[in-house]
């Protein structure tokens, strides 16, 4: 939902958090490394270890935050056996790696064994439906949308000037300097929630049937047609019927479901995953996708496309 309404703004807000000299946590780390991999400088080729322990395709913040979604969601797809994976590790001098890869041979590099080679594809394929069942459910969709014409209402009455029923200069001063990591790090999900519940008795009725939409779980509401050519002409009807009030409608696109799933990037190793056939000293070292004929497909079979094209409105018939 964040990267819907900031965009980049968001990664480089995470960062700042880190790396500004006054953040607390910038005092416990040793500020020239450690920065730069935070930073992921692109021209630097080195932490490759450290790089796919943290941000590769099987790295432990997505080990541990599958296994807990897919708990709290109440689903088996997250589970995953990370003491497999981590079992099937090893390290090894880069240049024993294929020389597609661009970084100093002197690094070292995580290369998992070929035995465990189903285990990583279970990882990812749980991971596929977990974008595609939990994160990218019609209902998730549904309310992150709604959250999101929220903020497009409440941007709109303050540039219009509208006298709101409490005080919202803190989100009027981040809508005017989106740069400030102090006003990003007051806007908490206690902040938000407590606008959401005042608005829902605003007097502007869009905000307020928005907010109460939100918090009284009024999906039945908002109906989901495809975007497609039979639909163009009952589209261009809602459209005109809501006029200026373009939040009762949206489009929704996602093609990103097979690609979150893995994908590989020849210009950053630090995102492979890598698999060693037989002893790593071997030096047979291949990317997952030269091995996995199921990854293989996922990546480069273009007869399937799962991708979700939609249009979401409001019916009013309450």
């Amino acid at each position: 939902m964040e990267s819907r309404m900031l965009g980049n703004l968001l990664v480089r807000f995470g960062r700042g958090l880190i790396v500004n000299k006054t953040a607390k946590i910038n005092r416990c780390i040793k500020r020239n490394q450690s920065i730069r991999i935070i930073k992921n400088d692109k021209k630097s080729k080195r932490f490759t270890l450290l790089k796919q322990l943290l941000t590769s395709q099987l790295d432990f913040d997505r080990l541990d935050y599958l296994k807990r979604d897919s708990f709290f969601a109440g689903v088996s797809y997250g589970y995953i056996d990370s003491d497999r994976l981590i079992g099937i590790m090893e390290i090894t001098n880069a240049y024993q790696v294929p020389q597609t890869y661009d970084f100093p041979t002197d690094e070292l590099v995580i290369v998992f064994r070929n035995s465990g080679l189903s285990s990583i594809e279970n990882y990812l394929m749980s991971r596929y439906y977990m974008y595609r069942q939990v994160y990218c459910h019609s209902k998730i969709i549904l309310f992150a949308i709604i959250l999101e014409q929220i903020f497009k209402r409440i941007k709109f009455l303050i540039k219009n000037n509208y006298s709101f029923e409490l005080d919202i200069t803190l989100l009027k001063n981040f809508f005017s300097n989106k740069e400030s990591l102090d006003l990003y790090s007051k806007i908490d999900d206690f902040y938000i929630n407590s606008l959401i519940v005042a608005f829902q008795d605003s007097q502007d009725l869009i905000l307020s049937h928005l907010c109460q939409d939100f918090l009284h779980r009024r999906i039945v509401f908002w109906k989901c047609i495809p975007n497609v050519s039979e639909n163009y002409e009952f589209i261009k009807k809602i459209k005109q019927k809501y006029r200026d009030n373009s939040v009762y409608y949206t489009y929704y696109y996602d093609d990103n479901i097979l690609r979150d799933t893995y994908r590989e990037n020849v210009d950053n190793i630090g995102e492979q995953i890598l698999i060693g056939f037989g002893d790593i000293t071997d030096n047979i070292i291949k990317p997952l996708s030269l091995k996995s004929v199921l990854i293989n497909n996922i990546m480069f079979q273009n007869s399937y496309k799962d991708m979700r094209n939609f249009f979401y409105y409001r019916d009013f018939n309450d």
